[in-house]
């Protein structure tokens, strides 16, 4: 028990608890009461593990006695009440009673991010003078990064059970904080619902639509509306309010004006709202807002209209004073990522500007293709052939097709090998006839080629015997899409003293042959990155084909670079590595939208083909840089 102080100039019991920093159950002859220490670390609490009052209320009785051989007096409903009144007060930070919605409007100005009022402030020098004040801003001042951006949605977890009403559980904050005023809000609704519910007519957006076939049986409110600043991700003053029956029209029209009649003059306004089709904005920050407050919708289902209330505009205002506590940490971890990711935004922008005033042919132009090359060899030896001058060693086969003809086994290697691995471990007759045919077909292409190759590059013969099984011929010994073909980038690759070990003009023609091959093989990785998903398995097949194909290219590139003293070709065409296969839309594992970064596969050189699709895929890349 305790003795209060009966003097004549004693308070009264009521303020003698508060003076000690008991907060008591009720005002009048309090009998018992809670430390402001517990109220308070009840209140962190529930903002961090959502814990409701009954959890918290077990857990104080069973750290008063846990034996169960002790019944502890039931305080319960007097410690509802308490952290009820108590979360109100240390929300208004006030306790007269007059001053609250005083209090809690500047408190709510206090919750608004300073670039926000910083743009109050300018709008209403802009305004009333009629010109921007630069010397305060800057001479590059954009007005949009002043624009307040708001987006409206709304949480059908938030729904509260038909338990209770106003007069039995009324609300302490009375529009003072972030749900609207109750008794004008229902009032609009009733004036305002004796009027149809206008269609949406945007595609796919059929929450405004079927809104009245919304299950609300038993609830007094299927869910709750919201208007939040998404630059910050902030809830905005008298900006939540209850669903009656689905995501309505006169609901949401409400809140907007509600929140926005304590904005001021606003020059730029930005709104998303994910029932209506809308630009590029971020229209996310609402989730992010429902995410945090969701795990408490299971405790705030069973209460009545006041308390429930109560509770989430706690946790609304708690979960802005976090956000604005942690903006300094918060801003410079995002300066420090955000300055190196505008310098390569700067450069990719500048390489798009460039590639904009090109047309793809003109691009593709200035890539080599296989094709090209072999066009161009051609055209060489015929003109060579014009003036009396034929190196060739066989009458069919020149230089340059011997080289381009072993290219194109090759990749018919690789495809092989590519299907047999395919196969899988219980193949058909069918299937194993069809590779066995191909290999068969596969291995006289080569045989064929190699009794030519032997005319222009003699030293295949020793290299084929030192690598030759001494049981049985290298031929029938090898699988078709394991035959070494011995190309000039073989040999220096592999061979101990290769300088003078392969012709000048050969290790030429596979060079330029090898360069058009990994353009080619950029070109079909853009490509395939680009098409639908419908045909996923076949553009995954051919995306690791392509990659095959380029690593082929850059590695006999690297085998013939120093015997032609090529030096900068590395410039050109970089190291594939798997984190550069992706699509123009998709960044590096963990990269957001808004920092993720382009591989440098749609950076390089013949960024469009004159295929179709290339001038899809050159607007595409624009288009994803700007971005």
């Amino acid at each position: 028990s305790l003795d209060f102080c009966g003097c004549e100039t004693a308070q009264s019991p009521t303020t003698q608890l508060l003076r000690i920093r008991w907060f008591p159950a009720t005002v009048l002859e309090p009998k018992t009461a809670a430390t402001f220490k517990l109220l308070r670390h009840f209140h962190i609490l529930s903002f961090e593990s959502k814990v409701s009052t009954f959890e918290y209320w077990q857990t104080l009785t069973r750290l008063t006695h846990n034996r169960g051989v002790v019944i502890v007096k039931d305080h319960y409903d007097a410690l509802l009440r308490m952290i009820r009144n108590g979360e109100t007060l240390l929300c208004s930070n006030a306790l007269d009673g007059d001053m609250i919605p005083q209090v809690l409007e500047q408190q709510s100005k206090a919750h608004v991010p300073s670039c926000v009022l910083l743009v109050l402030n300018m709008v209403r020098i802009f305004l009333r003078t009629g010109r921007v004040p630069r010397q305060k801003f800057g001479m590059g001042f954009n007005l949009w990064l002043y624009a307040l951006f708001l987006a409206i949605d709304a949480n059908f977890h938030l729904a509260r059970k038909n338990v209770s009403s106003d007069q039995m559980d009324p609300g302490l904050n009375r529009g003072w904080a972030y749900f609207v005023e109750e008794q004008q809000y229902k009032t609009f609704l009733t004036d305002v619902g004796k009027c149809p519910q206008e269609k949406s007519t945007c595609a796919s957006h059929n929450a405004v639509n079927l809104a009245e076939t919304k299950n609300s049986r038993g609830l007094a409110a299927t869910g709750a509306g919201t208007v939040d600043c998404s630059r910050h991700n902030f809830k905005w003053p008298c900006g939540v309010g209850d669903l009656q029956k689905g995501e309505k029209y006169m609901n949401m029209d409400y809140l907007f004006f509600s929140t926005m009649q304590h904005m001021g003059d606003i020059a730029v306004l930005n709104i998303s709202y994910d029932i209506a089709c809308m630009g590029r904005t971020d229209g996310e920050a609402p989730e992010r807002g429902w995410a945090n407050i969701n795990p408490v919708a299971t405790s705030t289902r069973e209460m009545g209209p006041g308390s429930r209330r109560n509770t989430l505009d706690d946790h609304f205002g708690d979960f802005n004073w976090k956000k604005v506590t942690n903006m300094g940490v918060s801003l410079s971890r995002k300066l420090k990522a955000a300055v190196p990711e505008c310098d390569q935004h700067v450069r990719d922008f500048k390489t798009s500007t460039t590639l904009e005033h090109e047309r793809p042919e003109q691009v593709a132009n200035g890539a080599l293709t296989q094709a090209a090359v072999r066009l161009s060899l051609s055209q060489q030896e015929a003109d060579n052939l014009e003036h009396g001058m034929d190196d060739s060693l066989h009458e069919e086969v020149s230089h340059s097709v011997l080289i381009s003809s072993g290219m194109e086994i090759e990749d018919q290697q690789c495809w092989l090998a590519r299907d047999i691995e395919l196969l899988g471990g219980h193949p058909t007759d069918l299937q194993c006839t069809k590779l066995q045919e191909w290999g068969n077909i596969l291995r006289r292409k080569i045989e064929q080629w190699s009794k030519v190759q032997l005319l222009y590059m003699p030293v295949i013969a020793r290299l084929r015997a030192s690598d030759m099984p001494t049981s049985r011929t290298h031929l029938t010994e090898e699988k078709a899409h394991k035959i070494e073909l011995w190309l000039p980038s073989k040999i220096y690759g592999d061979a101990t003293d290769p300088v003078h070990q392969c012709d000048a003009m050969l290790s030429h023609y596979e060079w330029e042959l090898r360069r058009a091959q990994a353009y080619d093989a950029l070109d079909d990785l853009r490509r395939a990155n680009t098409r639908a998903s419908a045909i996923i398995d076949k553009v995954e097949l051919n995306v690791s084909v392509a990659a095959a194909r380029y690593r082929r290219a850059w590695s006999a590139l690297r085998h013939l670079s120093p015997a032609l003293s090529r030096t900068m070709w590395k410039e050109e065409f970089p190291k594939l590595e798997n984190d550069d296969i992706r699509g123009m839309s998709q960044g590096k594992p963990g990269q957001s939208s808004g920092n993720r970064t382009l591989s440098w596969i749609w950076k390089a050189c013949g960024i469009a083909s004159d295929a179709p699709e290339g001038e899809t895929v050159l607007n595409e890349y624009i288009t994803s840089i700007k971005n």
